[in-house]
C-alpha cells in the first residue's frame, strides 16, 4: 500500500489567486510570498507556491474555478518519504490528519475565509 503524504485544506474566499496568496502569506506564513503562477505546476489548475520548503514541505495554493474553491496543500518531500519505513509512513499519515485539522482551525479564524473541508 502506498501512502501519499500531503495535508490539504479547502476553503472559499473572495479574491484572485494572487490576492488570496498575499493574504495567506501575511496572515499565516510570516510574509513568505507565494509565486510561480507562470510555472504552471498543475496543467489546468491555476496554482502558486512558496518558493522554499517549510519544514521540508512544499506549500501550494490552487484555485479550482469550477468549484469556486481554493486548496492549500502541504506536500511532504518525496526524497525523504521514499527513505521511510512503512511504520514511519503510517505514523506520518496519522500526524497528517491532525495537521489538517489544525490548519482548518487556523484558516477558519481568518476573516473572509470559509473552510469547506
Amino acid at each position: 500500500m502506498t501512502i501519499k503524504l500531503q495535508a490539504s485544506v479547502a476553503f472559499q474566499a473572495k479574491g484572485s489567486l494572487e490576492e488570496i496568496g498575499g493574504y495567506l502569506s501575511k496572515q499565516v506564513f510570516g510574509g513568505l510570498p507565494f509565486g510561480g503562477k507562470d510555472a504552471c505546476i498543475h496543467e489546468e489548475i491555476p496554482a502558486m507556491f512558496i518558493g522554499e520548503p517549510i519544514m521540508g514541505m512544499q506549500v501550494v495554493l490552487d484555485f479550482i474555478e469550477r468549484r469556486g474553491v481554493y486548496i492549500l496543500t502541504f506536500a511532504y518531500d518525496p526524497e525523504v518519504t521514499d527513505e521511510m519505513s512503512q511504520a514511519e509512513l503510517e505514523q506520518c499519515a496519522f500526524f497528517q490528519r491532525g495537521f489538517e485539522q489544525y490548519m482548518r482551525k487556523i484558516l477558519a479564524r481568518l476573516p473572509g475565509l470559509h473552510v469547506v473541508s
